[in-house]
């Protein structure tokens, strides 16, 4: 049975893509936009780029860190660290240090200079990939045609080692099919770690500390919420399921740790900082909250009953047990965090906007 990859690679990504931000310099250049962004010109220092897509055509003097919603492409040279998050991402440039990505679609064709981290579904280094030191991939479906100067640890339901392929160090690989061509060279030792299968558990799984502790809680919040603001919270849930919402929370889970970290570069910045980031925590436990209500409001609605709080207790307590399944839950509630994250940033900005057109901002 295939990996839950899909559902653990953005926190995975997100993990990694956040270590890099450290060897970020106190001068850096940022770029963001709701579209595709082109950087067209030289940086000679670091470089931040949010866009709904994002092509790199020049060189980078630092560090580069690039998030998208959509597809990633380098064509200039990064003189340091490159770190990626998005969809479908394509590597052509040179990486004078570690390459740090996270995506769906992963193509490596030019050179890397030390290290690389890979967490996706499909990674590919090229024949003409180079790179300088380790490699660590996770993913569905890894392929390897080019040359590996240090070692390789390869976590995935699928390997590949083409005939062009050559790893100077060794090959560790924990995956359920591999295809080593007999072209492929590896000089160190290869070793496999012989999986063993399990069947998982039909049924439910009820952690005791949620059951007694977080679940509760979070149906308290999500009645409350429902008593005290009935019209905010009804319309919250109802955009809560668009695409909108959800890219809009993929942003907001990737960008908020990004301006945290850029937040503690300065010590007038700290305060704001663990502010910030308690807000963080609480807007991930809660954001769930909006899906559970739509989700209330679609059961009641087949009763033909028109009740928020009702709504409200048969949705939260539906979710509940939804995310108690095995597998399934863990996506849904990847998919409802982000729903949730997503309705939240909408909402406040719909409130804003009413209140300075009664001016009362």
């Amino acid at each position: 049975m295939k990996k839950l990859l899909k559902s653990k690679v953005l926190g995975l990504s997100l993990i990694f893509l956040l270590g890099g931000l450290s060897s970020l310099s106190s001068a850096f250049e940022v770029e963001k936009g709701n579209r595709e962004i082109t950087i067209n010109r030289k940086i000679e220092g670091d470089l931040i780029v949010v866009g709904k897509g994002v092509r790199i055509e020049e060189d980078i003097g630092g560090d580069l860190i690039a998030l998208s919603t959509e597809m990633v492409v380098i064509k200039g040279d990064v003189k340091d660290d490159a770190n990626i998050l998005g969809k479908t991402i394509l590597v052509e440039g040179v990486i004078g240090n570690d390459l740090r990505v996270g995506g769906l679609t992963i193509r490596v064709k030019n050179r890397v200079d030390d290290g690389v981290f890979a967490s996706g579904e499909d990674i590919i280094f090229d024949e003409d990939s180079e790179i300088g030191g380790d490699v660590v991939a996770w993913g569905e479906r890894i392929e390897i045609g080019g040359r590996i100067n240090g070692d390789a640890r390869i976590y995935s339901e699928s390997l590949i080692l083409s005939d062009s392929a050559i790893i100077e160090g060794d090959l560790y690989y924990d995956v359920q099919e591999a295809n080593i061509k007999s072209g492929a060279i590896v000089k160190g030792e290869i070793s496999k770690r012989e999986r063993i299968k399990k069947e998982v558990k039909k049924g439910f799984r009820f952690p005791w500390l949620k059951i007694i502790l977080l679940w509760p809680t979070l149906l308290l919040i999500a009645i409350l919420s429902s008593l005290l603001y009935p019209k905010l919270i009804s319309e919250a849930a109802k955009t809560s399921w668009s695409w909108k919402a959800l890219g809009i929370g993929f942003m907001y889970l990737i960008a908020v740790p990004v301006i945290i970290l850029m937040l503690t570069i300065t010590i007038l910045g700290l305060p704001l900082a663990l502010i910030l980031f308690l807000f963080y925590l609480i807007s991930l436990y809660v954001a769930k909250i909006f899906f559970g209500i739509f989700l209330g409001m679609q059961i009641i609605k087949g009763f033909k009953r028109d009740n928020l709080i009702l709504a409200t207790v048969v949705g939260v307590l539906v979710l509940m047990l939804i995310l108690s399944i095995p597998i399934v839950g863990e996506i849904v509630g990847l998919f409802a965090t982000l729903l949730g994250l997503g309705t939240m940033v909408l909402v406040k900005k719909d409130t804003y906007s009413k209140m300075k057109e009664i001016e009362l901002i």
